[in-house]
């Protein structure tokens, strides 16, 4: 499965790969679309990226905080409780084992590298891999 992508991607059929269950996970290869559709200038006034993680809730209150959503759309502050369980990463399989998670980091890490150089400032190493080995 892993060649499949590294083939598909290195003959340059990005639509393929973000269709598919892990190049929904490319985000530079979506946010290369954009980009090119809109230029850097407008897409960083009419486009927010955020990461999802920021969109917590605080774990006592429960509030998650919408500020950064709020200001960038011009509608007045408001935060919203999360009454169950959000952004989990568990599953019914158990853990993941530690040859996957190198596989995906070796297949990620270019990718996110190139975020990084599309976002700039804030996107460097978005999700490090410290748990890994």
């Amino acid at each position: 499965r892993w060649l499949k992508y590294w083939k598909i991607l290195k003959k340059g059929y990005t639509n393929d790969v973000c269709d598919a269950e892990i190049g929904r996970g490319l985000y530079s290869l979506q946010i290369q679309r954009w980009l090119s559709n809109y230029g850097q200038e407008e897409f960083r006034n009419k486009i927010l990226t955020i990461r999802s993680e920021s969109l917590l809730p605080d774990p006592v209150t429960k509030l998650i905080d919408l500020k950064v959503i709020t200001d960038f759309i011009g509608v007045d502050e408001m935060n919203v409780v999360a009454d169950k369980k959000i952004h989990t990463t568990g599953t019914k399989w158990g853990p993941m084992k530690n040859q996957t998670k190198v596989m995906l980091r070796n297949l990620f890490a270019p990718f996110n590298e190139l975020l990084q150089s599309l976002l700039g400032d804030g996107w460097e190493d978005p999700w490090p891999y410290d748990d890994i080995l």
